[in-house]
Parts: C-alpha cells; structure tokens; sequence
C-alpha cells in the first residue's frame, strides 16, 4: 500500500520573500529518475531551488500563483504528505519494520488534523528517528508499537504499547480534532488518551536510548549499501540535485531519499566510492564529521520574508573558521525569532532582528538576546564559541585568509 495521497498542501502554498513553497513527504517512491522529474518541474515552475527540511521532507521554492497548478500537476503522482516521517529506508533496510501499511491508514485522516501537526512511525533500523519531535509517535517495538506524544523519543509522553498501530493512531488523530497533542495534554493530561485507547494499550516503559543516527557517510544494509550525503545547510540549485541523481542512477541506485537533519539517503548501491566523490564535486557534504553538519541556518534573506540576515552565506563564512565539536547543533543562524531551521538547544544562536544579529549562548532563536552587534561585527562574535574541555577558555579569533562577510 502506498502512502501517498491527493495534494491538499499543494491547494494552499506558503508565501515567502522569493515566492511560493511547497513541501513535499518523503518516502521509498523517491527514485533518482523520480527526482530528475522533481527538479525539472522545479526549474520550470518555481525558481530552481530546493531544499532538504529537518523532518525531510522536500521543499520547493519560488512558486507563484500561476504555477502552484502545472507544478502540482506534472508531479501529482509522488505527492506524500510532509505531515508523516517515515525514513528514509523502507524497504532498503533488513533490520527496519516496515511502517508503510500505518502510515497510509493515517494519511487517510490527516486532512481534518492541525494544519502543522505531525507524525512519526519510526520502524527502527540504521536511521530510526529517535531524535525527531512529532504530535503522534509509534515505534517499533516488542512485535507493537511503542505510543507516545508530544516530543521525541526520549521526551515524549509514552502512553503504552499498541499491537493495532493503525487503529490507535486513528483514534488519537479523531480525540485530537484540530488540537496540536501538547495542546490537550496540557488541558487534559493523558486521561483523554488512555479512555479512548483502553482496549488497545498495554504497558510500556520509556524507550531504550539508541546511538545517534547520523545519515552523511555509507551504510552497510544487508547485501546493499546506502550512502548518505546532504546538501549544505539544507539548500540546493536543482542543477546539482538533477547531476546527482543522474550520478546515482548509472550507479544503479534505486532510491534518491530526503532524510531527517536535512540529508539525502542514495540506496541500492554495490559499493559508494565513486557516487561519494561525484557527490563531493557537486557540493554536496559527505563527511559526517563536516563542521556543515553541526550548523544550522534557515533559508535567510532574501528568500524569506521574516528573514533580517543572510544566514546561509553568514553559516558558510563562519563554516570556514569553527571547528565545532561532534554531538549537538553548535551554531545556529537564524533570520528571525521564529528559528525554523532548528527547534532545540544550539551552543550559540544568532538570530537577525531590527537591532542588527542577536547573540544567544545556549538556547533557542525564541530566547532573550545576550547582546546585539552589526555584520560587520561577526569574525568577533568567534569569541562565543569556548572550549567545551575549558569553559573559561576563549580560543583566539583567526586573523589570517579572513574573507570579509558579504
């Protein structure tokens, strides 16, 4: 069964500073003849710009009135709604319970749901999704499905384990109305819940921690190998995109899959030294320990609207003077107060306002600003980056091949 479906986010685009986007779910139907199709129609009714998003999910820039209709048309049939993570190794996985057969019963009901409410029906493997936050979560789990709300794997509200993943998770999304889960957890508690899962819920104690799952480098899968690359920051001309999946496809990959922490999972292959340098050529990450991916910027300005800096081309000068220690997001560059690109804690956030780059050390772009500086100001601000060995301890701002922020 599949779990695609009509095209409801197509009907109403999101408005930013470059036009309009769209987001587009995830999934195994993602072939890189699939995403050549993706980037053609892209670069003919958007602005040939793509992105990767956190939860991955595809989006689509630079849309406009006239063209939100020939887009969704000449793409229609990979349409997967963006409100559902699956991963990105279905089917490609042995160790992976196939979540398909859930999702698609869920995607039935996602239409009367909160606008931006999400799920998760992680089926486990190599790149389980413990780390990414959703509404509604199952995971795999005892020959079940581990039910939990409102957080990810490790913050969530367990509620218990379900053999039925399908029928509990349709009779929460319908408790749930246009409620976000946080929203009536906070009014109601679990009570709600636990009425209308009585029959089907049996105990079950928080998950296991697992090994972070990092998605950039090779994945040994079997009799198969995935390789994971990621396109900087997230961002991407549908040019590398289309070269890559051409790449891919002479290599014989049968997948071209967005991943969560804005990835691109290549599946099917014999072996990954040939399509891992091709991808490094075009620009894409391939090293899991690329400073890249301990940096998070949001598109920026000028492609939105609520953006008050450039925030790619800022991460991508400071990318050249950090080395920022494995774990955790380190630096976040956020456009605004709103912080899309990352939800959680950073090491050092800033965040563009009205009074120029906000300065915050360990929260979030929505926290109080430390302290505010201009561009110019930003080869200082490597000063806020401390050793994590010694905390007193400020390492020196480099001096030298210091190319000016543009």
């Amino acid at each position: 069964m599949s779990i695609r479906g009509a095209c409801p986010s197509l009907a109403a685009p999101m408005e930013t500073g470059d036009g309009l986007l769209v987001r587009l779910g995830g999934g195994p139907h993602w072939t890189p003849p699939a995403v050549l199709r993706l980037t053609e129609a892209a670069s003919r009714w958007g602005n040939g710009r793509l992105e990767v998003t956190a939860r991955g999910s595809w989006q689509v820039r630079g849309l406009r009135p006239d063209t939100v209709q020939p887009f969704a048309a000449a793409i229609a049939d990979l349409y997967a709604d963006a409100r559902i993570t699956v991963g990105p190794l279905v089917g490609a996985d042995p160790a992976m319970v196939d979540p398909s057969l859930v999702a698609a019963a869920i995607g039935t009901r996602l239409a009367s749901a909160a606008p931006k409410l999400s799920v998760v029906v992680d089926g486990g493997g190599v790149m389980h999704l413990d780390a990414l936050p959703a509404d509604l979560r199952l995971a795999a789990d005892d020959g079940g499905w581990r039910l939990s709300l409102a957080g990810d794997a490790t913050g969530a509200t367990v509620l218990g384990l379900v053999k039925q993943g399908a029928e509990a998770a349709l009779r929460v999304l319908a408790l749930l109305g246009r409620l976000r889960a946080r929203e009536l957890l906070a009014k109601a508690g679990t009570a709600p819940f636990r009425a209308v899962l009585q029959d089907l819920l049996q105990p079950a104690t928080a998950a296991p921690a697992r090994p972070h799952a990092e998605a950039v480098g090779p994945h040994a899968l079997g009799c198969s190998f995935a390789l994971g690359v990621a396109p900087a920051f997230g961002g991407m001309e549908a040019a590398a995109l289309a070269a890559l999946a051409r790449d891919a496809e002479a290599e014989g990959a049968t997948g071209l899959r967005p991943a969560s922490r804005r990835a691109l999972l290549l599946t099917g292959l014999v072996e990954t030294a040939r399509l891992r340098a091709a991808a490094d050529a075009l620009g894409f990450v391939t090293d899991p320990a690329d400073v890249r991916r301990r940096i998070a910027a949001c598109a920026g300005a000028p492609a939105c609207g609520s953006a008050q800096i450039a925030t790619r081309a800022m991460a991508a000068w400071l990318a050249g003077q950090l080395d920022l220690p494995p774990g955790r997001i380190g630096l976040h560059v956020s456009g605004c107060t709103k912080g899309c690109a990352h939800a959680g804690v950073a090491t050092v956030t800033l965040v563009g306002g009205p009074e120029g780059i906000g300065l915050v050390r360990d929260g979030t772009a929505r926290d109080d600003v430390a302290s505010w500086h201009q561009a110019e100001d930003v080869p200082a601000l490597l000063r806020a980056f401390r050793s994590p060995q010694d905390p007193n301890h400020t390492p020196p701002v480099p001096t030298t091949n210091m190319r000016p922020f543009p």
